[in-house]
């Protein structure tokens, strides 16, 4: 499962109007070009520092997840957010991997 799933930052905001600008968390996708599976959020901004020293030194992470199978949105999508939130980005990868592994019928269908 975890071969499907690809991680993205988004790039660190650059030009004459940056510090107006937010860096996203991570974003996971369902292959190297296929659709949106999950995003976290946090109260800062996402800062490679922040997550690669011992100290975490961020908030919580929410976890949002994207079902592609709704029966509501049978061409689309819709979002939903995890009650538990992260404490590392660790946990919060291995919780979305955990979660389409428990749940396959969310998964976008293959083409």
């Amino acid at each position: 499962m975890s071969k499907k799933i690809v991680w993205r930052v988004q790039p660190v905001p650059t030009g004459m109007h940056r510090s107006f600008h937010r860096r996203g968390w991570p974003q996971a996708y369902y292959g190297k070009d296929g659709p949106l599976l999950a995003m976290l959020s946090c109260a800062e901004d996402y800062a490679a520092r922040r997550v690669a020293t011992d100290s975490n030194d961020h908030g919580p992470l929410t976890i949002s997840v994207c079902h592609h199978q709704h029966p509501d949105t049978p061409r689309s999508w819709k979002v939903f957010t995890l009650k538990r939130t992260a404490a590392t980005l660790e946990e919060a990868k291995r919780r979305v991997e955990s979660f389409y592994e428990a749940k396959p019928d969310w998964l976008p269908k293959e083409k």
